[in-house]
């Protein structure tokens, strides 16, 4: 069961860390979409394929900054400074809502073409909404794994602090680990979500340009039959 359970986790890594969208030079319509609604004009002409282009090293560098100095300050105040407890939890939660946002609204679309956010609407039920590049073609293999494996090993380092806290009895340290758990796996989930829906989307239109096609051999096929019987009729 443990070298079953591993290799799922490894197909499941490999699936993220593969790019949402086709290899360069992929055939199929091309455009910016988004479910739930129209692309902002702002937002047109982001990501637009380049295969010549390198990793983006400054949007990586933010992708993982602030995960690594809110990481950095809890262990080294946990461990050397437990007196400034509050300031501490002051620095963290501020420096985890700024990865929370710029993952979120930056570094996901320009490493990965993608981006999520939940609204309420009128009937006050929470929707979620994506956004995907259908434009971009290619992905530099850098940026992917860099924004996926940041993104799944913030929070799960956070989550083994929190079980530490748990097993030393420290509550007001296992509250502050417990928030910044929670703002890095906001941003998991609603990746995943995100994922999952431009590949079903993605699907879709590789569906729908199939049926057209084979619909227009099928009526050529047709076509031709029909004009090769008539000539043996009329022969």
């Amino acid at each position: 069961s443990i070298h079953r359970s591993r290799r799922h986790c490894r197909r499941a890594m490999k699936e993220y860390l593969s790019p949402t969208y086709d290899p360069v030079g992929a055939g199929g319509p091309s455009g910016m979409e988004m479910s739930g609604g129209p692309v902002p004009s702002s937002m047109s002409g982001v990501g637009m394929p380049d295969h010549r282009r390198g990793p983006q090293r400054k949007t990586c560098a933010a992708h993982v900054v602030f995960k690594l100095l809110a990481l950095l300050l809890y262990i080294l105040s946990g461990f050397f400074f437990s007196s400034e407890y509050v300031l501490t939890f002051v620095a963290v939660v501020l420096l985890s809502a700024l990865d929370l946002w710029t993952v979120k609204n930056v570094t996901g679309r320009l490493l990965v073409g993608l981006r999520w956010w939940n609204e309420i609407d009128s009937a006050g039920v929470s929707q979620w909404k994506f956004e995907s590049f259908e434009e971009q073609r290619y992905i530099h293999p850098t940026d992917s794994n860099v924004f996926w494996l940041t993104l799944f090993i913030a929070p799960a380092l956070w989550l083994l602090l929190a079980i530490g806290c748990v097993l030393t009895l420290k509550v007001q340290w296992l509250l502050l680990t417990l928030v910044a758990l929670g703002m890095n796996g906001i941003n998991v989930l609603g990746y995943i979500k995100c994922k999952k829906d431009a590949r079903a989307r993605l699907r879709a239109m590789g569906g729908t340009v199939a049926s057209e096609y084979g619909g227009r051999l099928l009526a050529r096929g047709m076509q031709m039959w029909a004009s090769g019987s008539g000539a043996r009729s009329a022969g």
